[in-house]
């Protein structure tokens, strides 16, 4: 494609070239006259104005070819003096943009589809329509605000996602799961931190042939592989994976016909059942199990190939093994390996397929012990695994919900080998990541060599600060250079005194390191490809009304946990009274102060069904303890089943069943609270009533 400049210095000369041509042509009518430089002027003055008829001289070619030639130089010379200059932009043009400009070009209308990137910037989560991915990595120091300021605004308040949360010590879930189960979320956490309050994870859920066994037996080498160890003799580890590849395929294909299910609790139950025989033709027990088989059978076949070593062989492997593995005979940890409460599938096709019903994965990882930080990569590797597979093999390449990664404490997570190649490919996938990281040593010191690669699979990136020198020049690099002009002027004394002035251009970086360290604490960088930089507030999480409302939900606390706590008699509900009067307390009050009663009550289980006595097919609750009077209606108030509100409390979830009528000389009456509303209140009670006459 041509240099448009080119194009018009092209234009230039040829427009001016026949003008040239003219020139030397009434030159060359001066032939014949005497030519003297007192008479030049006024007879090319003249031919110029009275050339025709025209008439070809002796000197006319040769004076069209000077001037041609003169024309030619002069062009030359000026194009030269011209060329690869741009006024104002020498030394380059970089500048801020506003958030204006970017959300007028790649921010949905819908701000239900967009991602937040700062108080006032936004992008589409549709990449066809912005023509970017929607991967970003996020840097800032300690107490920048990566978690306040954007995992918390995007998960309350951005694009609807399925979402995949590395978690430290519980925070996110605790401040965001009742806000997310209120909108429909399936809540479901990997918690290493408190393992009895886990779900449940079993990698044998997700295979479906002989590959998918060779991929665990992969993932879970990869995950417990000390980060620090120096390569040594490759055969070790090929044995040992030859090894866990006989264990597996007998798990998989055998444990359920004997009636087990295939869990790691049975591949462990295997691994100890392995001895190396003494003496000849004794067989241990795995032994005696494999030889059963039939001899094509997979793990028979991996089997005998690690049998046929020699004793101190097989005896090494048999150790090698089980001191990988030695965190999986934590009773704790079998618990939530025995059984599969995750279920990926559903995080990338939602809860039954249905993509209206969204998941949300908090992996909850210890921020001071990484004993088990394996278990995390074993997961985050089965995941990208099974969402791939599924996207691919399902639904034509893409899922149907898009899968938001937002990997906090990216530096302390064991990742899926391979994780470069991932992140360039999960945008097609329907997926993105969110990179959160303290400061820029910390991707390179992940990815040594291909550090450069995983920013340039990030359209976005977002500086929120901090102290770390490199990444205060890494941030004036990305943010450029622009050019400035600058006066200089001198001036010498005394008799001969002299003055001078001069304008000149200089280069300036737009900040410089030490401006991005003093960067204002509630400002951030946002660097989007295609798009100047831009300065921007940090978000204003305190002023997000989805913040103010989950705020006042309380801290989450699984089912799992409320039920652990009840046993434990940990947990009250402060509504129930103590005393003679216990029941009656507990029920005005409940009645009076909520308009309803709560199932969790106490005085619940003696209230009455009134199921199918009065309204076929309308569940409603009689109580028929106590009873209202206002002077005019005497009645009992009745409940309704049917429509229970959810209410966070004290960190339990109650459910309340509002009063729908009541019921007065075996009558019920359903309507509106305005009109049975001022009888149940205060002052209006009865006591020591019978119950009523049905």
């Amino acid at each position: 494609m041509q240099n448009p400049k080119r194009k018009l210095n092209v234009i230039f000369f040829l427009c001016f070239l026949p003008a040239a041509v003219y020139l030397g042509y009434c030159i060359g009518l001066m032939y014949g006259n005497e030519v003297t430089l007192d008479n030049l002027k006024p007879l090319l003055f003249h031919y110029l104005l009275h050339s025709f008829p025209l008439r070809v001289t002796p000197w006319t070619w040769k004076a069209i070819l000077i001037c041609g030639i003169i024309w030619f130089v002069i062009f030359l010379r000026v194009t030269s003096m011209d060329r690869d200059v741009k006024p104002g932009t020498e030394y380059g043009t970089a500048s801020f943009g506003t958030c204006k400009e970017v959300n007028k070009k790649l921010a949905d209308p819908d701000p239900a589809n967009n991602k937040i990137l700062s108080q006032n910037l936004r992008i589409s989560l549709d990449t066809h329509r912005t023509g970017l991915n929607n991967n970003v990595i996020i840097i800032g120091g300690s107490g920048a605000g990566k978690s306040f300021r954007l995992i918390m605004p995007n998960i309350l308040a951005g694009a609807r996602s399925s979402l995949v949360i590395t978690d430290p010590k519980s925070e996110l879930r605790r401040a965001l799961a009742n806000s997310l189960e209120m909108e429909g979320y399936r809540i479901v956490s990997f918690n290493l931190v408190d393992m009895d309050d886990s779900d449940g994870y079993n990698p044998f859920a997700y295979i479906r042939s002989d590959n998918d066994i060779i991929k665990l037996v992969t993932n879970m080498m990869n995950n417990t592989r000390p980060k620090d160890a120096k390569g040594g003799d490759p055969f070790w580890d090929s044995a040992l994976s030859l090894y866990l590849q006989a264990i597996m395929s007998y798990v998989w294909y055998e444990c359920p016909k004997h009636g087990k299910p295939a869990t790691i609790r049975e591949m462990m139950d295997l691994l100890n059942k392995a001895k190396v025989a003494e003496k000849a033709g004794d067989l241990s027990e795995l032994d005696q199990m494999m030889e059963v088989l039939p001899d094509d059978h997979p793990a028979r076949v991996a089997y005998l190939k690690v049998r046929s070593g020699a004793k101190d062989t097989i005896r090494s492997i048999i150790i090698s093994a089980h001191a990988r593995l030695a965190y999986l005979q934590n009773p704790k940890i079998l618990k939530i390996l025995d059984h599969d409460d995750i279920d990926i599938r559903a995080i990338g096709e939602g809860v039954y397929e249905n993509p209206d019903r969204k998941t949300a994965l908090f992996c909850i990882i210890p921020d001071n012990d990484k004993s088990y930080s394996f278990l995390i990569g074993l997961l985050y590797t089965q995941i990208f695994q099974e969402l791939y597979y599924i996207a691919d093999f399902k639904y034509g390449g893409s899922l149907p919900i898009h899968v938001a990664f937002w990997m906090d404490e990216f530096a302390n997570t064991p990742l899926p080998d391979g994780f470069t190649e991932i992140i360039s490919t999960m945008r097609s996938r329907n997926m993105s990541a969110n990179i959160i990281l303290q400061n820029r040593a910390q991707l390179q010191a992940l990815f040594k060599d291909t550090w450069q690669a995983i920013i340039g699979n990030c359209d976005t990136m977002i500086y929120l600060g901090g102290n770390e020198p490199e990444t205060h020049k890494y941030m004036t690099e990305m943010l450029g250079k622009y050019t400035l002009g600058k006066r200089s002027s001198s001036e010498s004394l005394g008799s001969k005194g002299s003055a001078s002035s001069n304008f000149d251009v200089v280069g300036r970086e737009l900040m410089t390191p030490d401006e991005v360290r003093r960067m204002d604490n509630e400002k951030e960088l946002v660097f989007i490809r295609g798009c100047n930089p831009i300065m921007d507030d940090k978000f204003h999480t305190l002023e997000l009304p989805e913040f103010i409302a989950s705020s006042a939900l309380g801290s989450y606390v699984s089912e799992r946990k409320r039920k652990s706590q009840e046993e434990k008699d940990e947990i009250h509900f402060y509504i129930d009274a103590e005393g003679e009067d216990a029941d009656c307390e507990s029920y005005f009050y409940q009645i009076e102060q909520y308009m309803g009663v709560f199932r969790e009550s106490r005085i619940f289980d003696k209230l009455e069904n009134l199921e199918g006595r009065y309204l076929a097919g309308t569940q409603m609750l009689g109580s028929f303890l106590h009873k209202y009077s206002n002077g005019q209606v005497e009645a009992y108030p009745v409940f309704s089943l049917e429509n229970p509100d959810r209410v966070y409390a004290g960190g339990q979830q109650l459910i309340r069943y509002p009063i729908c009528g009541f019921l007065e000389d075996g009558k019920i009456t359903l309507g509106k609270e305005e009109e049975w509303g001022e009888l149940f209140q205060k002052g209006n009670e009865v006591m020591n009533v019978t119950e009523p006459d049905l």
